[in-house]
């Protein structure tokens, strides 16, 4: 059945085409409805949580729904998550309980993202006048405005989360975020069986090998969307099972990740791994561990034996494309479509993130850090600076608390594993990746000296 595989990606454009063309009854795309009954599910239960402020409330579904990019939660432009974003910082404005101006002398990532938020403003304005041609595509202008005020939406969001973050609201936030995390991956398996019962679903990619191994991209735009956003939760994961002895969901991450063979989000999950064993190299002790750990490397051992044409072809994919410089097939992440970029647009085509990463006459750039610079020009250097300030000051801010420590242990490794994913990949603003740098601000405020010491 899987010889003659096919792509099937997706054949509408918004939650309006979702709907009203009638492909929310197909098979094919039955997982998305299945996505928005969870997601009404879900917004009714955190909204019936009457011990929560209405504002952590609204914040909460903004970043349990990051996963959600495909189409089919489309709204007016906005995925379902950014638009509860919205909200929450509309809400938080009429309340008045959220007092931006003082929270923010606690807050170092929501200043961080606000001057960077500023930055882009300004610079976006300066190229647009320099380079008129970046915008003359439709719709470009009012992209790149709404992809910069993303940034600031996201730092509205971590200074509400920030603000409201007791003990009792941190344990609500992580369950919620692995709960939604668990759905996403049941999709995912979901889309597995609807393939193998002959239908194809869409959402359905070929590997980077080309041998006819299938991967999904779950209630993500697809696969490596979904990997590359599934990366900042690993942390909150490995946390669960640690804290609540949450071993199932963590097994499903562990697979799921290993069987969507998508080479960034492979990567990230090696990195996590690799650190997280460092991290807790004092626990693997014990029956239990060493047989978890074994069970593991039997896991990954067989699956590089099975599919080892797979993974050799993601590797030929990023020697060709990231060390010969072969844009024969695309790619965006070589070094000469780099060059080619700055020697056209010296000053930057302006903040874009990844909707508008290709300007006029040129290639799509992919790569992270190559599309980072050929973007902000010298500004780059800048927001760098202002990037790993704050990773130094977050992880000397864990290492010095003596509150939290089982938490603070999981978040460095989503703050050291977030270089990685700023460095290959066009996610700088990922909402959770920077959850994790404001949880840790947050719960070791010294008016929190409620939170228990844990056993790390």
């Amino acid at each position: 059945m899987l010889d003659n595989l096919e792509e099937n990606r997706y054949p509408f454009v918004s939650l309006f085409e979702f709907i009203f063309d009638g492909y929310w009854s197909q098979l094919q795309g039955v997982h998305f409805t299945f996505s928005w009954i969870f997601f009404i599910l879900v917004a009714i239960i955190v909204f019936r949580n009457k011990k929560l402020p209405i504002e952590f409330r609204f914040s909460s579904l903004y970043f349990f729904f990051t996963l959600y990019t495909n189409p089919a939660f489309d709204i007016a432009s906005l995925k379902i998550g950014e638009v509860f974003g919205v909200l929450a910082i509309l809400v938080a404005l009429v309340s008045g309980k959220v007092d931006f101006l003082k929270e923010s002398k606690t807050s170092p990532i929501f200043n961080s993202l606000i001057l960077v938020f500023v930055i882009c403003v300004f610079h976006n304005f300066f190229v647009s006048l320099i380079y008129p041609e970046i915008n003359e595509a439709p719709g470009a202008l009012i992209t790149r405005i709404s992809v910069t005020a993303k940034i600031a939406v996201l730092a509205g969001n971590i200074l509400i989360i920030g603000q409201f973050l007791t003990p009792p609201n941190l344990d609500f936030l992580v369950k919620g975020l692995v709960s939604v995390g668990v759905f996403a991956l049941l999709i995912y398996l979901w889309q597995g069986l609807v393939l193998l019962s002959g239908t194809l679903p869409y959402g359905t990619y070929i590997d980077a090998g080309f041998v006819g191994v299938p991967s999904f991209g779950s209630v993500s735009i697809e696969r490596g969307h979904f990997g590359k956003f599934m990366a900042p939760l690993f942390p909150f994961f490995l946390y669960t099972l640690l804290k609540y002895r949450w071993k199932l969901p963590f097994v499903l991450l562990c697979f799921v990740t290993l069987i969507n063979i998508s080479a960034s989000s492979q990567v990230f999950f090696v990195v996590f791994c690799v650190l997280a064993l460092i991290k807790f190299r004092s626990r693997i002790s014990g029956a239990k561990a060493i047989l978890g750990l074994t069970f593991m490397f039997a896991l990954v051992c067989a699956l590089l034996i099975n599919y080892w044409e797979v993974f050799n072809g993601i590797v030929d994919k990023i020697y060709s494309i990231a060390i010969n410089g072969d844009e024969s097939s695309g790619g965006g992440r070589s070094i000469g479509l780099f060059i080619e970029y700055l020697s056209t647009f010296p000053l930057g085509i302006g903040y874009s993130g990844s909707s508008l990463r290709t300007a006029p006459g040129l290639g799509e750039i992919n790569s992270g850090l190559f599309a980072f610079i050929s973007q902000l020009s010298l500004l780059s250097i800048v927001i760098l600076v202002i990037y790993f300030n704050v990773v130094r000051r977050t992880l000397r801010r864990a290492g010095v608390s003596k509150a939290n420590l089982l938490l603070n242990k999981c978040l460095t490794i989503s703050i050291v594993l977030s270089i990685l994913i700023f460095y290959s990949d066009i996610l700088w603003f990922v909402p959770t990746m920077w959850l994790s740098f404001e949880m840790i601000w947050a719960a070791n405020k010294m008016k929190y000296g409620i939170f228990k010491l844990e056993n790390a």
